[in-house]
């Protein structure tokens, strides 16, 4: 798809500012910070765990650093959102939340009767497996039929033999 020299381009943004791989790190960062701010703000005001906590707490596991890493993390997932809502990260070709959900329920569905099939064949790969450890193998039924009939042909030429010789 191309675009005028002065328009943005349309779709997803790998430049900055909107770099949305970066944008979507920094929130994974802002998540993990916060929850070890959590965790070790929960263990340290623990009277039960807070001897056992590594490294040992100070200053710095205190409830104003447990809110300065939620509101980062606030900021950081508001960027990614305002990144992602901004006029040039839409697509026209993107799908609708009613055609997902449409599609989600098809690829389910689908998903159910392949299941289904493939359950119904594992039964009867079964069946014929069965068949064949007792000895009912097609195959074998039909050299069988073949050596009677190999061996009523050469019945029939010895009797002819005997009688046009005798």
């Amino acid at each position: 798809m191309s675009s005028s020299p002065n328009s943005p381009p349309i779709g997803l943004h790998l430049t900055e500012p909107n770099n949305l791989f970066r944008l979507q790190n920094d929130v994974t960062q802002n998540l993990n910070r916060f929850e070890e701010k959590k965790n070790r703000y929960l263990q340290c005001n623990n009277n039960d765990s807070s001897a056992s906590v590594v490294p040992s707490c100070s200053d710095k596991d205190s409830f104003s650093e447990v809110t300065i890493a939620y509101e980062n993390l606030y900021e950081s997932l508001n960027t990614l959102e305002n990144a992602m809502n901004s006029e040039r990260q839409k697509n026209p070709n993107a799908v609708s939340k009613k055609q997902f959900r449409e599609n989600a329920e098809l690829i389910h569905t689908t998903h159910e009767k392949i299941q289904d099939m493939r359950k119904t064949l594992d039964d009867q790969l079964k069946t014929l497996e069965k068949g064949w450890e007792n000895g009912n193998q097609p195959s074998l039924d039909l050299r069988s039929t073949q050596f009677i009939y190999m061996l009523s042909v050469i019945a029939i030429f010895c009797l002819i033999y005997y009688i046009i010789v005798m």
